[in-house]
């Protein structure tokens, strides 16, 4: 018979002594990119805490590489009934908005609750997406700890600064 041993899911009032590690990223993105796994990697060596969305792209495939290396610190944040991805049935927490949010609205909601309950970020953005481009800014503006992987290159926090803060200016 086997056995799995793996850590119990951290209890709320652990959570509150660990560091949380937001990961969000654009929904274009159909696979992890090396750097991004072995940031991924160090963040479960850690034993660290994992917000991660619902949404298809690079929410979908970190659910799944957490998922295959059998990680148990995640918990995942959606909006609408139920979540449309809990690949490994973690726990999930429900964003709601106004009565008119809908669609963009309930995702920038979303998002801002998960840099609310983060730490740090870690961004994995194809260039071209807002959503992870306000994921981005929603960390700056607390201002919290972030890396961003663009396109296949991790890109360090004072790296990130300088392209946002272009971006951010269009």
């Amino acid at each position: 018979m086997l056995y799995s041993i793996l850590p119990a899911p951290p209890s709320k009032e652990f959570r509150r002594l660990q560091p949380v590690i937001f990961i969000s990223g654009s929904a274009s993105i159909n696979k992890l990119p090396a750097c991004a796994i072995k940031k991924i990697d160090s963040i479960m060596s850690g034993n660290l805490i994992i917000l991660v969305g619902d949404a298809k792209g690079a929410d979908l495939e970190v659910q799944k590489y957490l998922s295959k290396k059998r990680y148990d610190r995640v918990i995942v944040y959606f909006t609408g009934t139920e979540s449309k991805n809990n690949v490994g049935g973690w726990e999930t927490k429900k964003i709601t908005g106004g009565a008119n949010a809908k669609g963009r609205d309930l995702y920038a909601l979303k998002e801002s609750a998960m840099a609310d309950d983060a730490d740090y970020g870690l961004m994995l953005w194809d260039g071209v997406s807002i959503e992870t481009l306000n994921a981005i800014k929603e960390m700056k503006n607390r201002n919290k700890g972030f890396s961003v992987v663009l396109d296949r290159t991790l890109i360090d926090e004072a790296t990130s600064d300088i392209i946002i803060n272009t971006l951010m200016n269009r």
